[in-house]
């Protein structure tokens, strides 16, 4: 929801948040979740900014 409007540190502070909880209680399926989940959140924000860097030209 946050990567939609455009928040992305909301996102990645979140999915850091879960990502953390799954490491201390050992669910690995929930860290893979959420390391792809940051990886997204990650690459969305770089096409994002590189069309906004394209665009001042």
């Amino acid at each position: 929801m946050f990567i939609i409007h455009g928040e992305y540190d909301t996102a990645i502070s979140y999915y850091e948040q879960a990502l953390a909880i799954d490491q201390a209680i050992g669910n690995k399926a929930g860290e893979a979740t959420n390391l792809g989940n940051l990886g997204l959140v990650y690459n969305h924000g770089e096409v994002r900014h590189s069309r906004l860097l394209l665009n001042m030209r």
